[in-house]
């Protein structure tokens, strides 16, 4: 998948997560936590749907929570490698 139709895709996915909030359409550099777009719960969900999109398990640690801040980090982390 390439990075624009992640962007367009994750972006309705979060906000379908989040209604009925009428929330923006992140840009790739918004930070999702400061938008309201994610919290402990929605990150769940949203650990979920990325696992089903790139076909694999996503292990997280501490230190990958920063790669949820905005959907550039998303795709480069986990999207990127299977768009290749």
């Amino acid at each position: 998948m390439q990075r624009e139709e992640f962007y367009a895709r994750f972006s309705d996915t979060l906000r379908t997560l989040r209604a009925p909030r009428e929330l923006p359409v992140p840009g790739p550099a918004d930070n999702l936590w400061d938008l309201g777009f994610l919290d402990s719960f929605a990150m769940v969900e949203v650990l979920m749907h990325l696992e089903e999109l790139v076909g694999r398990e996503i292990e997280l640690t501490a230190d990958s929570l920063r790669t949820f801040h905005n959907l550039e980090r998303i795709y480069d982390t986990y999207v990127a490698e299977v768009a290749a």
